[in-house]
């Protein structure tokens, strides 16, 4: 490829005639090449993320990463010509990164030897804007006579179905990963935002009533097996209630739902601290004014021990980084066996 050519060729040979129906349910028959191309798209983001890097750190674009790359953009454009991106052919497209010869559709890129460092810090978004804005009002493609591709200077990387697999459900794996730890470390922070008495509290919510009471919802734990597995999940259970009028006393009482009789109760002005059961039965919580009159005001603030979120946030954290070893190996394996050279046979 001379100088004067620019290393990147779109091009494609509309076929004639068209079938007059087809275009009607390609939508349903390119279903298929939709779905593999929205798992490679995710693999083509955090590739494009460590060739950035790479050319940084290096000055060159890593081959195998290319050749990934490459094949995702041609695949994709492949699936644009045949579908409503085009609709210039009907012959179906093929599940392959590599270039097929027989296809209508085409693109190539020349690999580029030397790339410079301080442009990869910009090109990608300040220096591509006036293409951007450009792309954005004509979008379609632009179709050209085919004219010869670029000769590499060795085979291309070998980048098979297997591999292709490995390195999509490493990124995968990898954001799986990523949620992991991030739900570790706000499991974490959580467990480490507990108040003095080593309880974990719900934001404070203001409840009010134009009645003699404010009643909670029932809750009903049936069964004693899942009484002991909540307990042994929330801990210790409490509610702190405080009239929204400064200085009025607040009655805040637990009671079964079936009975009139209060299992635990607390009054009086200001912050007032109701421990709630957590046992078998069906309960409902109550506040009310102390001087039982109308128009109720309370802020109330449900709080909890939580004795295992530690536990939890370790298991996440753990979980976490070990998904994300197993996607580092899932793509640096692939990429790496796709860098190697093959061996060039010898004609005897």
């Amino acid at each position: 490829m001379s100088a004067a050519t620019y290393p990147v060729r779109v091009d494609a040979a509309p076929d004639r005639p068209l079938s007059r129906w087809l275009w009607l349910v390609k939508w349903l028959l390119a279903i298929p090449h939709y779905v593999v191309l929205a798992l490679l798209w995710p693999a083509f983001a955090v590739l494009s993320v460590y060739a950035f890097f790479a050319i940084l750190i290096t000055g060159e674009y890593p081959r195998p990463v290319f050749a990934f790359n490459v094949g995702v953009l041609r695949w994709t454009w492949r699936v644009q010509y045949y579908a409503y991106g085009a609709l210039g052919t009907d012959r179906y497209p093929p599940f392959t990164l590599a270039d097929v010869p027989g296809y209508p559709a085409h693109l190539e890129v020349a690999y580029p030897a030397r790339l410079s460092r301080g442009l990869v810090l910009v090109k990608w978004w300040l220096l591509a804007l006036p293409h951007y804005l450009v792309a954005g009002l004509f979008a379609g493609a632009a179709l050209t006579l085919r004219t010869p591709a670029p000769v590499p200077d060795r085979p291309p990387a070998a980048w098979t179905g297997g591999r292709i697999v490995a390195v999509v459900a490493g990124v995968l794996l990898g954001l799986a990963a990523g949620g992991l730890v991030t739900g570790g470390a706000a499991v974490m922070r959580l467990d480490h935002a507990r108040d003095a008495a080593g309880y974990v509290s719900a934001p404070a919510r203001l409840l009010t009533t134009d009645g003699y009471a404010l009643v909670g919802e029932q809750l009903d734990l049936h069964g004693a097996a899942t009484a002991r597995t909540l307990r042994s999940v929330l801990g210790d259970v409490r509610i702190e209630v405080v009239s929204a009028r400064a200085g009025t006393p607040v009655f805040a009482g637990v009671a079964p739902a079936a009975a009139g009789i209060w299992t635990a109760q607390v009054s009086g002005a200001g912050p007032r601290t109701l421990a709630l059961p957590v046992a078998e039965g069906s309960w409902r919580v109550v506040v009310m004014n102390a001087d039982g009159t109308g128009t109720v005001q309370a802020t109330a603030r449900a709080s909890a021990r939580l004795p295992g979120l530690g536990r939890v946030a370790s298991a996440l954290l753990a979980a976490g980084g070990a998904a994300f070893a197993a996607a580092v190996v899932l793509v640096a394996v692939p990429v790496a066996r796709a860098s190697a050279r093959r061996p060039r046979t010898r004609r005897p």
